[in-house]
């Protein structure tokens, strides 16, 4: 089955994670993408994606084209959740389906894993923090366009 490499991007950042929420999915990866135009000297970045800020920071529209292709191919799963104050929320897991990672070079690989190991287990609120924290993030208005 061929993915596309947003795809695998997404797919490769839940194998590592478990089941998280979609809000904490495009966390990690504008994380990831800001850290890997950094290191390149802002030439590129992993995804391709292009963040607005948006209700809880970094969005990009593009996530829901990706994870609906993902879905449809059994690659993923959404998972009801019940928070402890009783709302309902949705987490987004990988499928048993197995995937090989074709487009993700070493270096890319190595900073999704960087971004895993450092925020995977870190709350929405404590990865918000430090996103708005972000000079960038912080400069860019409701709705445009986040440079990294």
């Amino acid at each position: 089955m061929s993915l596309s490499k947003k795809e695998e991007v997404v797919r490769y950042i839940l194998e590592r994670t478990g089941n998280i929420p979609k809000t904490k999915l495009v966390k990690l990866l504008f994380l990831a993408d800001r850290k890997f135009s950094k290191e390149n000297e802002g030439n590129s970045n992993i995804t391709g994606f292009r963040y607005i800020r948006y209700f809880y920071g970094p969005y990009t529209s593009e996530i829901e084209d990706v994870i609906g292709s993902l879905s449809i191919k059994g690659l993923i799963r959404y998972f009801r959740h019940i928070t402890l104050s009783g709302n309902e929320a949705y987490l987004i897991g990988k499928s048993d389906k197995e995937v090989s990672f074709k487009h993700l070079n070493e270096d890319e690989k190595k900073a999704l894993d960087e971004i895993v190991e450092n925020f995977g287990n870190k709350s929405l609120s404590e990865i918000l923090d430090e996103v708005y924290s972000f000079d960038e993030v912080e400069k860019a208005g409701f709705g445009e366009e986040i440079t990294i």
